[in-house]
């Protein structure tokens, strides 16, 4: 899985992941971090503990967008 971290436009962390970018959304129990896809009609997102990804139960991970790459 190729990951980038960079900064937006507005310089806020963002990590591009298959060429979909993906905003912090928050920081959730255990210190696991969730990224939501910066498309905000996208309900995609992924999972990650120190910097490394975790896999999701959810039907909305990484692999399901509504919607193209932009990146």
């Amino acid at each position: 899985m190729e990951i980038h971290e960079m900064l937006s436009e507005k310089d806020k962390p963002i990590l591009v992941i298959f060429k979909y970018k993906f905003r912090f959304h928050k920081l959730l129990a255990n210190e696991i971090e969730k990224w939501c896809c910066t498309n905000k009609s996208c309900k995609s997102f992924v999972k990650r503990f120190n910097k490394e990804m975790l896999i999701s139960q959810s039907k909305f991970d990484v692999n399901d967008h509504n919607h193209e790459a932009k990146y």
